[in-house]
């Protein structure tokens, strides 16, 4: 017999002993099971339902748990590559099926949904929702009636349900008839959908011998009740079937072509109908993990704010403060001070005697449980089958990790049954409901570990044609070589096209660009005529005296160095007539000299013929007008006083010699 810790007499530890020792009667002892056991077994669920409800509760409560289930869920799920055959790629059937698996039931969202419960429950059962009709059939006339004939289900209607059948008169014959429900599919696509069912709901019956599976639905609690309240829509789109059951409180017997059921692989036991829960082989660490967090708790809670106590202390001569001081009295100073110091914290408190303090608990730091919870909590992560990196981050993605390549091959497996879920269930039954060809889907390839060695090689061998592009692009790329290759002859057309729309919009923008220039030179040429004719038929203006034919000269001389200046460029040395500076000063010394009037004509005529030379005039102009509006500069001290001869020519020494004759003179 075992011994007992506390009085060290041996007990009976079978459950419902009578073992007596001297603390009195032992009734019940703790019953532990085996020795390879824990406290966790007496928690740990008793059928395969209740472990579907605690496995939900720690998705839903653990973000441990969580992280992990959802990243496992959520990884190996890549783009869809629809391989559409040649024979139906341009049907319309094709693209209506492939925008219902991409928009309308969004695929690879319901992927990671449907990893959510294969890996919470380590069992997914889905189904497919297809839109009908529902009419009521009336047994005397056998007219169908719809549901907008009655104005709706209740005693205030004409349509009543009661006892799980349909009661009511019908609207063309006035019969009070029970009413047969007929169902019509209605080719709605966006009514349809797939629905994720609750484990808890089904029953599974395994035969040990044949391996074949039968389902049993059980119809929650939740929608008995709106059927039984009369909800509207909820009798409208439940299956009469239901109905049945519900009369019969049966189960609804499924049938297995209906119904998709994926499990998690587990080892043979009395449970084979149902797959294993990631959670399971990590239930006893979580709670574990529980109790230690709920220490945490407590620890936090009591040790980690201190108890301060404050008393008088003793001073120096040793004797009691009590005996010399009021306590009641002191403790009312001590309060007194501690309010004014919240209020100031500078304030300085003065007391009679010493104070003394003491802390009681505050040492919850010490006390804490991080390393431990942090071990369990890896534990837990390991069990579940997943690196700690793929929950804490700072995962390297080497190709020589053994860890990632297990993982790898356990999402490839996972990534199969998924595609033999869609290709097997969800397609054949939305393609025979659009009345459509279906095709097969396949993800794209799924590569965890990057093998960086292994990729330089099959470059090097594609390139020396020792390996295929097929098996190069597949490999290193993760793409598939048929669809690439349709994908680029699609692109080169579409490029072809393109070039052609290019080049016949560039001709036809050529041709209207020639066409602009021609009649461009045209109108030039026909302008050019008009202001030749115009300008033989203008006159000089009269009464401005000698200074037309001067300004006529001017312009000659400035085509004349214009012309110069050109012949420069090439040549050095070409003479210039004369400086356009000293042209500019000239004119405009005879336009200060004109009356207001004459000027302003000029002026307007000069911008018209020359513009350039009528603005370097105008320059020159203002330049005198101010200079006379200004009184003389004083110049140097020698030449103080006296005043410039207005005939003096101020223009600069010409650079060069004038030109001489070639005879001597006698």
């Amino acid at each position: 017999m075992p011994t007992s810790l506390l009085t060290g007499e041996r007990v009976d530890m079978l459950p419902g002993s009578d073992s007596r020792h001297s603390q009195g009667k032992i009734k019940k002892p703790m019953p532990y099971p085996s020795p390879f056991f824990d406290l966790s077994k007496f928690y740990f669920p008793r059928s395969v339902k209740e472990l579907f409800k605690w496995c939900r509760h720690y998705y839903k409560t653990m973000g441990l748990v969580s992280t992990t289930i959802y990243k496992l869920s959520e990884y190996p799920i890549t783009d869809l590559i629809h391989e559409i055959p040649d024979e139906i790629e341009d049907e319309k059937g094709a693209k209506k099926l492939k925008n219902a698996l991409d928009k309308r039931i969004k695929l690879k969202d319901f992927l990671i949904k449907y990893g959510l419960d294969y890996f919470t429950y380590g069992n997914t059962l889905i189904s497919m929702y297809f839109p009908f009709k529902r009419t009521f059939v009336c047994p005397s006339c056998n007219h169908p009636n719809q549901l907008e004939d009655f104005g709706g289900i209740g005693k205030k209607h004409d349509l009543d349900f009661v006892n799980y059948e349909f009661k009511g008169v019908c609207p063309h014959c006035n019969s009070n008839v029970k009413f047969e429900i007929n169902d019509v599919t209605v080719k709605q696509l966006k009514k349809v959908n797939i629905i994720r069912h609750n484990p808890e709901h089904f029953d599974i019956e395994y035969n040990d011998i044949t391996g074949q599976h039968k389902y049993y639905y059980n119809i929650p609690n939740k929608m008995k009740k709106k059927i039984v309240g009369k909800d509207e829509d909820t009798l409208m789109t439940a299956p009469k079937i239901y109905f049945e059951a519900l009369k019969e409180n049966k189960a609804v017997k499924m049938k297995n072509s209906n119904i998709y059921h994926s499990k998690r692989a587990d080892v043979s036991d009395n449970d084979m109908e149902w797959g294993m829960p990631i959670i399971l082989p990590v239930m006893r660490d979580m709670f574990h993990l529980q109790v230690l967090r709920k220490a945490q708790q407590e620890i936090a809670m009591e040790h980690l704010v201190p108890l301060r106590i404050l008393f008088p202390g003793d001073n120096q001569s040793g004797a009691a403060p009590h005996r010399r001081t009021g306590l009641g009295s002191w403790k009312s100073h001590v309060e007194e001070e501690i309010r004014k110091w919240k209020r100031d914290p500078n304030y300085i408190p003065i007391m009679p005697v010493p104070l003394g303090t003491q802390k009681v608990s505050g040492d919850g730091k010490m006390l804490l449980l991080n390393q431990e919870m942090r071990m369990v909590s890896e534990n837990i992560i390991n069990g579940m089958g997943a690196p700690q990196e793929f929950v804490f981050g700072g995962l390297t993605w080497s190709g020589s990790s053994i860890s990632l390549r297990m993982l790898e091959n356990h999402f490839l497996v996972y990534r199969e049954s998924l595609l033999e879920m869609i290709n097997e269930f969800i397609i054949p039954k939305l393609a025979t409901f659009l009345d459509v060809k279906p095709y097969q889907v396949k993800m794209q390839e799924f590569k965890m570990a990057d093998d960086v060695q292994r990729k330089q090689l099959l470059q090097q061998l594609n390139q020396m044609d020792k390996v295929s592009d097929s098996t190069f692009l597949k490999e290193v790329a993760g793409l598939d070589s048929d669809s690439e290759l349709k994908q680029t002859i699609k692109d080169y057309k579409d490029k072809l096209e393109l070039f052609k729309l290019k080049g016949l919009e560039q001709g036809t923008i050529q041709g209207k660009v020639q066409e602009l220039v021609t009649r461009a030179g045209i109108t030039g040429q026909q302008k050019a005529a008009e202001d030749q004719e115009k300008g033989a038929n203008d006159k000089p203006p009269t009464d401005v005296g000698g200074f037309w034919d001067n300004y006529i000269q001017m312009i000659e001389e400035e085509q004349a160095m214009e012309q110069a200046m050109a012949q420069q460029e090439d040549a050095e040395g070409a003479q210039v007539p004369q400086d356009p500076e000293d042209m500019a000063y000239k004119y405009a010394q005879e336009l200060v000299a004109m009356p207001d009037e004459e000027k302003e004509q000029v002026i307007q005529r000069m911008q018209q013929e020359m513009p350039q030379m009528a603005q370097l005039i105008i320059e020159k102009y203002q330049e005198l007008e101010q200079g006379a509006a200004q009184p003389a500069p004083q110049g140097d001290p020698q030449t103080a006083g006296e005043q410039l001869d207005p005939q003096v020519d101020m223009r600069p020494n010409p650079e060069k010699a004038p030109p001489r004759r070639d005879n001597t003179t006698i």
